[in-house]
């Protein structure tokens, strides 16, 4: 674990569906101190709504398309255990 230095993952949210339909994606978080995790739709920060109970709603996907959600992980310099979420 190299503290300040982020870990980015991308999850991608597609409708494979025939229909247009937006997707709910909740976000919980493992236990472990001293992580910064900050998810972004594009530039816009969503982490208050993606780690609420109601979660984050996507625009509305057409059938094929998709949404990319960028999650950053930091650790800090006193970072205890391994950090998980989605």
């Amino acid at each position: 674990m190299n503290t300040g230095v982020a870990a980015i993952y991308q999850i991608k949210v597609e409708n494979d569906t025939a229909k247009s339909r937006t997707f709910g994606v909740r976000a919980t978080v493992s236990t472990g101190s001293g992580w910064t995790i900050v998810y972004k739709r594009g530039t816009t920060n969503i982490s208050t709504s993606i780690k609420s109970t109601a979660g984050y709603t996507t625009g509305v996907l057409a059938p094929g398309a998709s949404e990319i959600i960028t999650v950053q992980m930091t650790p800090s310099s006193g970072a205890s255990g391994s950090k998980s979420s989605i």
